[in-house]
Parts: C-alpha cells; sequence; structure tokens
C-alpha cells in the first residue's frame, strides 16, 4: 500500500494566480516511486489558467518583420507617444528610436512605427478575444479536458510581416 497526499496546485506562469488544478501525488512505500495525477479542471481552475495563459501570451512580444517589439502594457504608451507625435507634427520627425525589453536600440521609420502599433493593438485585443471565446466554451458545457489539451494553440499569431495583407 502507499501514502496519498494533496500535493498543490498547478502553477503556470507569473500572475500570482493559481490555476486551481490538485494535483494528487501518491508514494509506493514498496518501490518509493511518487505519483503526480492531476484532478479533473473544474469551470472556475480551468477559467484562472486561461486568464494565465492570455496574460502571457498579451505580453509576451510580438516579431514585425525581423523587429522584436515588447507588448508589456508599460509599453503601449510609448506607442501611443510615438504615433501622437507623427498626427500633431506632421512631416517633422521621419525616424524614431526604439529599445524593445532585453534588445538593442533601433531606429524605426514612420511606417514601421504604425504597423508596429496596428499589430501591437491587433495583437492584445486578439488575445482578450481567445480568452472570452475559451470562456464561452466552458459556459456552453464544452468538455473542460479538450478545452484545456486546446488552449495553447488557440491564440492567434504573433508574427507579422512589415507590409499588412491587402
Amino acid at each position: 500500500m502507499g501514502s496519498c497526499s494533496v500535493n498543490g496546485y498547478q502553477r503556470n506562469g507569473n500572475l500570482g494566480v493559481l490555476s486551481m488544478r490538485v494535483i494528487i501525488q501518491t508514494t509506493d512505500e514498496s518501490t518509493k516511486e511518487v505519483t503526480n495525477t492531476p484532478q479533473p479542471w473544474t469551470a472556475e481552475g480551468l477559467k484562472a489558467y486561461i486568464a494565465e495563459r492570455r496574460y502571457e501570451r498579451e505580453t509576451g512580444g510580438i516579431t514585425v518583420g525581423t523587429q522584436v517589439v515588447t507588448t508589456n502594457r508599460d509599453e503601449m504608451p510609448i506607442w501611443q507617444g510615438m504615433l501622437l507625435d507623427i498626427v500633431l507634427q506632421p512631416g517633422q520627425r521621419m525616424e524614431f528610436e526604439y529599445k524593445p525589453r532585453g534588445g538593442a536600440n533601433t531606429t524605426l521609420t514612420l511606417a514601421q512605427v504604425q504597423r508596429c502599433y496596428a499589430c501591437f493593438a491587433w495583437h492584445v485585443a486578439a488575445c482578450f478575444a481567445t480568452e472570452r471565446a475559451l470562456n464561452a466554451m466552458i459556459d456552453g458545457g464544452a468538455d473542460l479536458d479538450a478545452i484545456a489539451a486546446s488552449i495553447d494553440s488557440a491564440w492567434q499569431q504573433n508574427t507579422f510581416e512589415w507590409e499588412a495583407p491587402e
């Protein structure tokens, strides 16, 4: 016979929220082999996990052409400021300095700033739309394990070309 204990919660991301999925740990006393068995998802736990994954995806950055763009929440005002400068001072600035998190300084043209911002805004909106759609599936009674298995493939693109598709 072995022992059994609740080992805790599965932890994902750094949002400070637990995914609410209990892991049962059993130990075979004769072999000392430990087995961790995830328990079935609850709707509340899966929604918390989806929110964590959305936050990770939302703030994980995008790539436009070869330019890495930081998409954390502190970054949006920087892009909005560059766009405001373009609107309020048309023709005054043709280039903007930018340095993504962990990256090197780079110079962006007006068109690149506009494209990066458009991709950034689309990416963030798409992350929230995906979270909403997954939560609607849960509320609609869909199989929780099937939803959990599909979460990583549910998110939209995070790589874009410099030229917008027609």
